[in-house]
């Protein structure tokens, strides 16, 4: 803004760079800071124990339980799982978001 001072033509080119860069920040502060609500997990949970109680439920019926099934199922589950939280906590998990990331590095070099 010092600069701006000197060459008055210069605060024309340097505040919608500075405005598209608070405006990008605000963004991802926003998708970052946004989850799913509490019930969404607590329906979750209750799926995933509605299925294994089913599941149960007919291996009970057989001579030998089958351990493919179990396997299958607690796979499929726990997958779902990490699928959904990583989605909601995307700097945590394999579901990354640098390139968001590098558009805020772009908008802050176009500045200069």
């Amino acid at each position: 803004m010092a600069a701006c001072r000197e060459v008055p033509s210069a605060t024309v080119v340097v505040l919608p760079a500075i405005n598209a860069m608070f405006d990008v920040a605000a963004t991802r502060m926003a998708a970052t800071q946004m989850h799913a609500p509490m019930i969404v997990y607590g329906v979750l949970a209750l799926i995933s124990l509605v299925c294994g109680f089913l599941v149960g439920y007919e291996m009970g019926a057989t001579a030998v339980p089958s351990r493919t099934h179990m396997f299958v199922l607690a796979l499929i589950l726990s997958f779902t799982f990490d699928v959904i939280l990583d989605f909601e906590y995307p700097r945590l998990g394999f579901i990354r978001i640098d390139d968001f990331d590098q558009l805020l590095v772009q908008v802050r070099a176009s500045m200069g």
